[in-house]
């Protein structure tokens, strides 16, 4: 691969054929995802994107805008938008990589083949999450920015050199993202997983499915504790869910384990499955079928709420059918119900008091 300003710590091998483009949050760089070229199969190529304003990129100031920031990257790297491309992207990268791939479907009629996001709400929502930076405030919110990122510690937060770096970098990320203006486009067609946390105060989780407008393909919330940086505690996920969507020994390894795994059916699977198969108009389902991606949506997870209100006689929330994802984890989510229900009314006296 030729060298790029926009490619920073690759893993290119001989005669791979997808490339998965890694988006960063503001305030973070492409270095980030050195180390991920050791836990993502030999298949996939990692193309981290390395914005403006730091590592190699350092005295190139940053875009005025994010149009004209998408636009020399889409330029800049047709030869891979032209072939078979991924994304991920990580809180407000995720914004980026979604209108790099609008633009690049515009200029070359190609798409993305999956998206993964982190951390984000859908960018109709980017103005809301991102504060606004005036001459007053700019100081605060970059201590309270770098106070809030887990890897800063109290040394580095006072450290001039570091400063020095990275307050240029901070204003920057921040100045574009305040440019941004969503703009409605034409659909993509990829499936896009989103991973949140239920307790990152950054992410509403309905705000975070609406990324579910934006393509014709499947968009499948999950949930996943960590925080807003679940990206860190979750990577063995990460990474195996990228696998599994992107490499042709990671598809092969996991519907072997997804074939390997369908004996001995709990009861409640076996209910569920029989519920989704009446639900969703189709069979063949097994216990790592996914909802969402099986064709369930919010009116189907309704009526899947009711038949486990009537079965069992216990509330699903719907949090709870699009967090579980797939029938094995969904019924362990039922059955913990059901264990809670029992506990309580065993612990019931004769005068009806717990």
């Amino acid at each position: 691969m030729k060298a790029n300003k926009w490619i920073a710590h690759e893993n290119v091998t001989e005669g791979n054929k997808l490339s998965l483009l890694c988006f960063i949050f503001d305030g973070g760089s492409a270095s980030y995802f050195s180390s991920w070229k050791y836990s993502l199969n030999e298949d996939i190529d990692l193309i981290p994107i390395l914005y403006p304003v730091r590592e190699k990129r350092i005295k190139e100031p940053m875009y005025k805008d994010m149009d004209s920031f998408v636009d020399d990257l889409a330029v800049s790297l047709e030869d891979i938008f032209r072939n078979r491309y991924a994304f991920f992207g990580y809180c407000s990268g995720s914004v980026i990589a979604y209108e790099t791939a609008v633009r690049v479907k515009e200029l070359y009629g190609t798409e993305p083949e999956y998206g993964m996001i982190i951390s984000s709400e859908a960018p109709e929502f980017l103005h809301e999450s991102v504060p606004k930076i005036t001459d007053e405030n700019r100081e605060r919110l970059f201590f309270e920015h770098l106070s809030a990122l887990p890897f800063i510690d109290e040394k580095t937060l006072h450290d001039k050199v570091f400063l020095d770096y990275y307050k240029p970098l901070f204003t920057a990320d921040h100045d574009l993202l305040d440019s941004y203006d969503f703009k409605e486009h034409d659909k993509l067609n990829c499936d896009l997983d989103v991973l949140i946390c239920p307790d990152d105060p950054k992410v509403n989780g309905e705000k975070a499915l609406c990324w579910n407008r934006l393509t014709n393909g499947e968009t499948r919330i999950i949930e996943r504790d960590g925080g807003h940086f679940l990206v860190d505690s979750q990577k063995e996920y990460i990474f195996s869910r990228l696998n599994e969507r992107l490499s042709e020994t990671g598809r092969k390894a996991a519907v072997q384990a997804e074939n390997a795994d369908d004996t001995d059916l709990t009861d409640t699977e076996k209910t569920i499955i029989s519920l989704w198969e009446d639900l969703l108009g189709k069979t063949g389902f097994t216990r790592s079928s996914d909802f969402i991606l099986s064709g369930g949506d919010s009116l189907k997870a309704v009526r899947l709420i009711n038949e486990v209100r009537r079965i069992y006689s216990v509330e699903l929330k719907i949090t709870d059918v699009f967090g579980c994802g797939d029938v094995k984890t969904l019924a362990v989510c039922i059955d913990e119900l059901i264990r809670q229900k029992d506990e309580i009314k065993d612990n019931y006296t004769d005068e009806g008091e717990i």
